[in-house]
């Protein structure tokens, strides 16, 4: 079975990416059980078997592995390359805030199927499970970072900034009552919680602007 039959049409051009010490996606591909992981994803697919490809990367935070079911469905695995209190913390916004905006708006915010946000558990890493989308990031598509810089290629920005805006006119139209990080309550409801290193949440703009 080729590349194209387990992933589709679109090359990626995903590789290891180094980022420094204590952000290894080496090590943490070593650390992560991931036959556990892919008995989790199972679980919730009616047991479908499932397994993890090849095909890998990473940015500053996190690194992401694709899992393929015997069914042909494609997943990804999305796992914390960082595990201090502190990057704990910022998972769990992060977590809160793709439920909230994919509840919000139409934006293209992936499901979360599952997640754990602390290493202690069978996985033995934090990880978000999520469907696959074909395709790379701006910076890794037309040849990535070695071909263009980190520029969008003159063909292609029309399209590209155009969509990029679409977006941010729904983001823009998003708002909680306070302005701070998103937070999703016990009762499943969601609020503005403290910004780290600020505080909050705040009343009123002035207010956040003098903090």
């Amino acid at each position: 079975m080729s590349p194209s039959d387990l992933i589709g049409s679109v090359p990626l051009n995903w590789k290891e990416q180094d980022i420094g010490a204590g952000a290894s996606m080496s090590k943490t591909m070593q650390q992560t059980d991931w036959l556990a992981l892919c008995r989790l994803a199972s679980s919730l697919r009616a047991d479908v078997p499932c397994a993890p490809l090849d095909y890998a990367t990473n940015g500053a935070n996190n690194m992401v592995r694709i899992l393929r079911f015997e069914d042909g469905v494609l997943w990804v695995a999305r796992v914390a390359l960082r595990r201090s209190p502190k990057d704990t913390a910022k998972l769990r916004r992060e977590i809160d805030t793709m439920l909230w905006i994919r509840q919000q708006s139409s934006l293209l915010v992936p499901e979360i199927f599952a997640y754990e946000v602390d290493e202690n558990n069978a996985v033995g890493a934090p990880f978000i499970l999520m469907p696959f989308v074909p395709g790379n990031s701006a910076v890794d598509a037309c040849g990535g970072w070695d071909t263009h810089h980190g520029d969008i290629p003159v063909a292609h920005r029309p399209r590209f900034y155009r969509s990029l805006a679409a977006c941010h006119v729904q983001m823009a139209s998003l708002r909680l009552p306070k302005i701070g990080t998103v937070r999703k309550t016990p009762d499943g409801k969601f609020e503005a919680g403290p910004i780290p290193g600020i505080g909050g949440p705040f009343d009123a703009a002035t207010d956040f602007f003098t903090a």
